[in-house]
């Protein structure tokens, strides 16, 4: 695996339907564009962000937007993505219908698009 995989984080709690997509997700990465990715469970990311040991790289988070991981992270107010009543924002847009999948794309955790 290379140094610079890709993160693939999922909730602690019944992560059988995110770690499905997960493992998906990983297989097609690995398969057509020979990206590593590395999962791991919520609890240890949060770890690793205490001990500034997080591995480098993008983020890829599948579970709810009000989870503790996002939470923490939009705290830091280094992106246009808020939380807005257990919901996803961007510029003041809440991104809530169920149609919607939330995929923000964010390069560097300052350059978010």
């Amino acid at each position: 695996m290379s140094p610079h995989a890709l993160v693939c984080i999922i909730p602690d709690a019944s992560p059988f339907r995110e770690m499905s997509l997960a493992l998906r997700l990983s297989h097609d990465l690995l398969l057509y564009h020979r990206l590593d990715v590395r999962i791991i469970l919520e609890s240890d990311a949060l770890g690793m962000m205490g001990t500034n040991s997080f591995p480098s790289g993008n983020i890829v988070y599948i579970g709810h937007p009000s989870a503790t991981f996002v939470r923490r992270n939009l705290n830091k107010k280094e992106t246009s993505f808020e939380i807005r009543n257990l919901s996803l924002a961007l510029c003041g847009h809440v991104l809530d219908d169920p149609s919607i999948g939330n995929v923000p794309l964010c390069l560097y955790s300052r350059h978010c698009v």
